[in-house]
């Protein structure tokens, strides 16, 4: 059955070949991005903050802190994200959360496995950044609840998706200065009634597709750390590389 399956896809390939994920030209392979898109996007794999994974100009010492986490510890240990936020990985985003193109979740999900590969290990629950259910009613679906339910598919990994609820609907934060974002989400978010049991001493990841200051990660670390969790990180898609 293998062998059979192994030739329908080879033929389907020769009549709709796959398509890179970011410009659409041919690629050999299901959910890649082709040599010019896969050479043009920033992956961040050099030195970053120990704490929020922003990247250095320059290399440092092990275990450096960036200025902010210095000056204010977030709730979360560790955040880890596939890539900058740039023009490539934007698009990205923007046709996931705006363009109903789902299908991009195998491409953006490898991404985040492969930078991401010691959180996920460390993990006992994957739990998605989640959306206010107005915008959820809005949108159909959370591109972190797809993300993160990919990554558990992976990596056998339970996934929660009900866990952390957005109480509050928040503004934007596009726009807003650091300090604003923090006070945007204070509060935002809790724990489902039924959930306390679920995190007790878990080690958490919550998922996100990009960070900017952090504010909401902290925000959603608090709460789980609050409601009992034994720690929690962040493995996110993309973040900007530098935080205002």
């Amino acid at each position: 059955m293998l062998a059979i399956r192994q030739v329908a896809r080879a033929a389907l390939h020769l009549i709709l070949p796959p398509l890179c994920s970011s410009c659409q030209t041919p690629v050999s392979t299901p959910h890649a991005f082709c040599h010019t898109c896969w050479g043009a996007m920033q992956r961040i794999d050099g030195a970053v903050c120990v704490q929020c994974g922003i990247p250095f100009p320059s290399p440092v010492l092990e275990g450096e802190k960036c200025i902010h986490c210095s000056a204010d510890e977030p709730a979360y240990t560790h955040v880890r994200a596939a890539a900058t936020y740039d023009d490539l990985s934007r698009a990205l985003v923007l046709r996931l959360k705006h363009a109903d193109q789902t299908d991009l979740i195998p491409s953006l999900g490898q991404l985040m496995l492969s930078c991401g590969a010691s959180l996920l290990m460390q993990a006992d629950l994957l739990v998605p950044v989640p959306l206010h259910y107005t915008r959820l009613i809005r949108r159909q679906f959370n591109q972190s609840a797809l993300l993160a339910r990919w990554l558990a598919e992976k990596t056998n990994k339970a996934v929660a998706t009900q866990i952390l609820v957005r109480h509050r609907a928040t503004k934007t934060q596009g726009h807003k200065k650091r300090t604003e974002r923090f006070k945007n989400v204070r509060d935002a978010f809790s724990v489902h009634e039924q959930a306390p049991p679920l995190i007790k001493n878990k080690n958490i990841l919550l998922i996100d597709d990009v960070m900017t200051t952090g504010a909401t990660l902290h925000e959603c670390a608090k709460t789980l750390l609050q409601a009992g969790a034994l720690g929690v990180n962040g493995l996110v898609l993309a973040r900007v590389a530098l935080a205002e």
